[in-house]
C-alpha cells in the first residue's frame, strides 16, 4: 500500500496526475480508510480542474480524520474554485484554528470574506497576514488590485 502512495506522490511530482489518481485508487482498495489517500486525491483533481471531485475527495478525508488540516484546507480551495465562498470561509476557519499561523488559510480566508462582503473580516485576516507572512499580504494586495482593474474599479481603495 506503502508502494501505490509514493507512486501517487511521484507521479504528482512529474505533473502526471491520472497516473497518481491510479495508484490512489489502489491504495483505496486496500483500504478505503486512508484519509491521506483522499487528500492526495483532493490535490489531483485540483490540478485537473475537477473541483467537485476535489471538495468530495476532501470531505471524505475530514470525515475520516477530524484534525487533518489538508482536508480542510483542500475543501476550502474547492469552494473557492467553485465559487462558494461562504462554505470556503467555515473550512478555511477550521484551517486557522487547528494552526493559527497557516498563512495560506488567512489569504483565503480574506479572499473570502471580501467576496461575500465581510469587510471586517477581511480587515481582521489582513492584520494576522501582515503578520505572519508579508509575501501572503503583498499577493493579496495585487490579487484584489487585479480583481478591481478587471472590473473597472479606480486602482486605490
Amino acid at each position: 500500500m506503502l508502494s501505490y502512495l509514493n507512486l501517487a506522490y511521484a507521479y504528482k511530482g512529474i505533473r502526471n496526475y491520472e497516473l497518481s489518481i491510479k495508484n490512489i485508487d489502489e491504495v483505496l482498495k486496500l483500504d478505503p480508510n486512508n484519509s491521506l489517500a483522499y487528500s492526495y486525491l483532493a490535490s489531483d483533481y485540483f490540478y485537473l480542474n475537477k473541483f467537485d471531485k476535489m471538495l468530495e475527495s476532501a470531505k471524505k478525508s475530514i470525515e475520516l480524520e477530524p484534525n487533518y488540516i489538508g482536508g480542510y484546507y483542500n475543501a476550502g480551495l474547492a469552494c473557492v474554485k467553485l465559487l462558494s465562498y461562504k462554505e470556503a470561509v467555515d473550512y478555511f476557519k477550521k484551517v486557522v484554528e487547528l494552526n493559527p499561523r497557516y498563512a495560506d488559510a488567512h489569504y483565503y480566508l480574506a479572499i473570502s470574506y471580501r467576496t461575500i462582503g465581510d469587510n471586517n473580516s477581511v480587515q481582521e485576516e489582513c492584520k494576522k497576514l501582515r503578520q505572519l507572512n508579508k509575501d501572503a499580504w503583498a499577493d493579496y494586495i495585487l490579487g484584489i488590485r487585479r480583481y478591481r482593474q478587471s472590473e473597472g474599479f479606480p486602482l486605490g481603495f
